[in-house]
């Protein structure tokens, strides 16, 4: 509608119009279509203009999310995908849509020297301001089970009565000892640092990155590490480091 062109008024009734602005208007009389009186224009009140409404804001193609693993992905938006299920690239795990998180809810780590290397985040060490800095989880990749490691040692074992780990992996692979290795996550300034060793020597086979992990040794774990035991593969995950894929 040209608005130039119109006029709004208000019928004694209520009934708002709109009429096509004509010369001499103003003296001339008008039949209100909603209580069918005529009334001389003068008897109308005149009403502001309606004001042109904004174009509505096209919706993005895309969304950005991130994988419980750390990778970050941007996927098509498709009507309904809140209720869909989607496999990460990374990880390759088939998740529902709602596990995944809005990257604005992820604080990204500052670059930091600690524990040598120069810029990024070396070493598996994570730099956060204050006490706040995320602690890892281990991410089962065939069932998409997570599991919360907590500051110090963490026993991670098969899940059964008698075992003794901190963290259980519910599993029937049986070649996963019940306390098969621990995690630990020390305290360095304002963030922690990852190391991994076996918990006893008599383990079957244990990798952590295709590397073969030996009894005695402890190493630097490192975000986005897999540790594999037989059929067992748990991701190392810390929240505050990112990995994107496209």
């Amino acid at each position: 509608m040209d608005n130039n062109n119109k006029v709004r008024i208000k019928c004694p009734c209520g009934a708002n119009l709109v009429l096509t602005k004509t010369p001499g208007m103003e003296s001339k009389t008008f039949t209100c279509p909603v209580c069918h009186q005529p009334h001389p224009f003068t008897e109308y009140t005149v009403l502001p203009p309606l004001q042109p409404q904004p174009a509505a804001t096209p919706q993005p193609q895309t969304v950005d999310v991130v994988c419980p693993c750390g990778a970050k992905l941007r996927i098509k938006r498709t009507p309904g995908i809140e209720s869909k299920t989607l496999t990460c690239p990374k990880c390759g795990t088939r998740r529902p849509f709602t596990q995944y998180r809005d990257p604005k809810d992820i604080t990204p780590n500052p670059p930091t020297d600690e524990g040598g290397g120069g810029g990024g985040v070396p070493g598996g060490t994570v730099v956060a301001g204050a006490e706040s800095a995320s602690l890892p989880y281990l991410l089962d990749t065939a069932s998409g089970k997570t599991y919360s490691l907590n500051e110090g040692d963490n026993i991670v074992g098969r899940g059964a009565d008698s075992s003794k780990a901190d963290i259980k992996i519910v599993t029937t692979d049986k070649k996963l000892s019940r306390e098969h290795f621990v995690i630990t996550c020390k305290k360095v300034g304002a963030g922690f640092k990852f190391f991994i060793r076996l918990y006893k020597k008599e383990v079957n086979t244990t990798k952590v990155s295709n590397e073969l992990l030996s009894f005695g040794d402890e190493i630097v774990i490192q975000n986005g590490a897999k540790i594999t035991v037989n059929q067992t593969t748990l991701q190392f995950v810390v929240p505050d480091i990112q990995s994107t894929i496209y």
